[in-house]
């Protein structure tokens, strides 16, 4: 199992990257991004993904919204350039739709993965898993012809969009964990991630976890990812 961290609330961004880089039991780190009005990739490092948050961010230019918690995407990885662990990137979609019709947000999300792209361009070294939950950012990646081996493509499920499509990977919620869901999964020889960064009690998760449907996922994935805020508790309750 692989332990991949996300930031929590205690830790600065600095303190976060350095914790992660510093600990051989963290295997990677899992980072969501947003793009704002001048079209900057951001790490949006906020504990709470709300759709009011990410539409501030979006509806600012970067340097209205630069403050000492806040980094592009480029001068993240310029950060952690010399680390070999692998990086998870969220791609969190463009969200108002009271000011941009379809077509303006499809142009904007294209855009936006183009900017992605071009700032993990100079780091071959790295392993990136581009994902998102929104179906029209995923056929966006899918259409897109990249040659470098170094990044693959996945999907993170949700009730919304159980049409499973073909990808490289994909990020399932623990409540969604079932006998039927990882079949289906494992018969594409497809990579899974757990994502336990959203549950308010991790503890409580955790335990749940570990009990039955971690063991489930143990018996098909020999490389089964974790996401979550607290990876030392990870490693002293599993060892990973």
């Amino acid at each position: 199992m692989l332990n991949i961290a996300h930031k929590n609330k205690s830790l600065t961004v600095y303190e976060f990257l350095n914790k992660s880089l510093n600990n051989e039991y963290i295997d990677g780190i899992n980072i969501d991004v947003v793009m704002t009005r001048d079209e900057r990739v951001v790490y949006f490092t906020s504990v709470n993904t709300t759709i009011t948050e990410i539409s501030q961010i979006q509806e600012n230019n970067y340097s209205t919204i630069k403050q000492e918690q806040f980094l592009t995407l480029k001068e993240l990885l310029e950060y952690i350039k010399d680390s070999e662990k692998s990086i998870l990137i969220n791609i969190l979609s463009v969200y108002n739709l009271n000011e941009y019709n379809l077509k303006e947000i499809n142009r904007k999300n294209k855009q936006f993965i183009a900017n992605i792209l071009k700032d993990i361009e100079l780091y071959s070294n790295k392993k990136f898993y581009l994902y998102s939950e929104n179906n029209a950012i995923v056929k966006l990646l899918q259409s897109i012809k990249i040659k470098r081996k170094n990044i693959v493509m996945g999907l993170s499920v949700s009730e919304q969009n159980l049409n499973f499509q073909d990808v490289d990977f994909y990020v399932i919620r623990p409540n969604m964990i079932s006998q039927e869901i990882i079949d289906v999964l494992f018969i594409r020889e497809k990579e899974v991630m757990v994502n336990l960064i959203d549950n308010n009690d991790f503890i409580i998760t955790l335990d749940s976890i570990t009990s039955h449907k971690l063991e489930l996922l143990k018996t098909k994935y020999k490389s089964l990812y974790l996401i979550n805020r607290y990876p030392e508790i990870l490693n002293k309750v599993l060892g990973i």
